[in-house]
């Protein structure tokens, strides 16, 4: 036997309007409260950070990939310089995310980072030249 309601739906129909109605004013309210309460907190400083983060985290997942790839694959002797260079990258990445992180910071944090990331500069340029005189036969034959 066929059971509708003075409407003419059957009775599991109107019940799946009913739920899919309540799913929808749930959600509805769900989304409205969280942003009545987190609309202070989107400030341009919290939009950068968040980028820069996401930016950050993109990066040295890539250049993770890319460092382990070549560490594996390449046997050749300009192998240790070369991922010296690669290494460029997550770490410049993790030093501008963490400055942004710190920028306000009482403890000055940001400048010790930045004379890493410069020190690490130091060595990535000793590498590339250490790479360029390997390419080019080394110090004997130029």
């Amino acid at each position: 036997p066929d059971f509708t309601c003075a409407i003419g739906h059957s009775p599991r129909r109107t019940a799946k309007s009913a739920m899919h109605t309540f799913l929808v004013a749930a959600f509805r309210s769900i989304v409205a409260n969280a942003f009545n309460t987190t609309w202070d907190l989107l400030t341009p400083e919290n939009i950068a950070q968040s980028l820069g983060a996401m930016a950050a985290m993109t990066a040295i997942a890539i250049s993770t990939v890319h460092i382990c790839r070549h560490w594996k694959y390449n046997r050749t002797k300009i192998r240790k310089p070369t991922v010296r260079l690669l290494f460029i990258v997550p770490i410049f990445a993790m030093d501008c995310w963490a400055c942004l992180m710190l920028e306000a910071s009482v403890y000055q944090w940001a400048e010790v980072l930045t004379c890493i990331r410069e020190v690490y500069e130091a060595v990535a340029l000793v590498s590339f030249m250490q790479l360029m005189l390997m390419v080019l036969g080394g110090p004997q034959h130029l």
